[in-house]
């Protein structure tokens, strides 16, 4: 069969089998995916400001900067209000599936 409990008596994936390897597969995965960001930026960079100039680099590197100054302000306004939302809340659940909506 397929592994995930089809036409058996098992209702639980192989993943709910052995949750610690999971965990720890899991785990490795994120951290090999951490390792790969500071070499994989660092040649991105290297091919965009050879094939831009420095110019166009800059102008890539102005606009990315403004967008995620942008990005963050709005994320902050909205977490401040999702937090006063949940504080004043009766019901917390109800609240909170409103702040995840």
């Amino acid at each position: 069969m397929s592994g995930l409990g089809v036409g058996t008596d098992r209702t639980v994936d192989r993943a709910g089998d052995r949750p610690a390897r999971s965990l720890l597969g899991g785990a490795a995965r994120v951290m090999l995916a951490e390792a790969l960001v500071v070499p994989t930026g660092l040649a991105v960079t290297a091919f965009l400001s050879r094939r831009l100039g420095a110019g166009d680099y800059g102008l890539l590197t102005l606009a990315a900067t403004f967008i995620t100054w942008v990005e963050c302000t709005i994320a902050a306004f909205f977490s401040r209000a999702a937090v006063r939302h949940l504080a004043e809340a009766t019901d917390r659940r109800a609240a909170g599936a409103t702040v995840v909506r």
